[in-house]
C-alpha cells in the first residue's frame, strides 16, 4: 500500500505508519485476505495389511423404481456399505424398510462379510443412526 501512496505523495515514515494504519483501520481488516486455520485433513495413516481393517456404513434412503405387473412401484431402500480399505473390496447388502435395528444390522454384517472372509482386528464406523 505504502508504494502505491508513495507513487504520488511522500513524507517521512511513510512505510511505518501506512502499516498502522492498515493494521488498525477497520475497512483495511475487512477486506484483508483470510487464511483458514481449519478444514484441513490431517494424512492419511497408509493401510498395508489386507482384511485387518473394515469399514461399514448405513447408506440411502434410495428411492428405487421397480416395475410390479405392469405398475412402476417406488421403493425406498437402505443399504449396508462394507469395504477392507486396502484391497478395496466392498459388500453391498440391502437393510429391509421395516427393520433398521443394531440386531438385524450386525445380522447383515456376519452372513454378508464375517461368514466369508478373514476377521478383521478393526472396524470403523461413523456412529451414525
Amino acid at each position: 500500500m505504502h508504494k502505491a501512496i508513495n507513487l504520488t505523495d511522500t513524507w517521512p515514515n511513510i512505510k511505518s505508519q501506512v502499516e498502522n494504519w492498515c493494521e488498525t483501520h477497520k475497512r483495511c481488516q475487512l477486506a484483508k485476505n483470510k487464511t483458514k486455520k481449519y478444514g484441513k485433513l490431517p494424512a492419511k495413516v497408509a493401510e498395508v495389511i489386507p482384511w485387518h481393517d473394515v469399514q461399514i456404513d448405513c447408506i440411502g434412503p434410495y428411492t428405487v423404481h421397480q416395475r410390479v405387473n405392469g405398475k412402476v412401484v417406488k421403493l425406498k431402500m437402505r443399504a449396508l456399505a462394507i469395504i477392507d480399505p486396502v484391497t478395496y473390496w466392498f459388500e453391498i447388502c440391502t437393510i429391509p424398510a421395516d427393520d433398521m435395528s443394531s440386531e438385524k444390522i450386525s445380522t447383515l454384517f456376519y452372513d454378508a462379510w464375517l461368514s466369508r472372509y478373514p476377521r478383521p482386528v478393526r472396524i470403523a464406523c461413523d456412529n451414525g443412526s
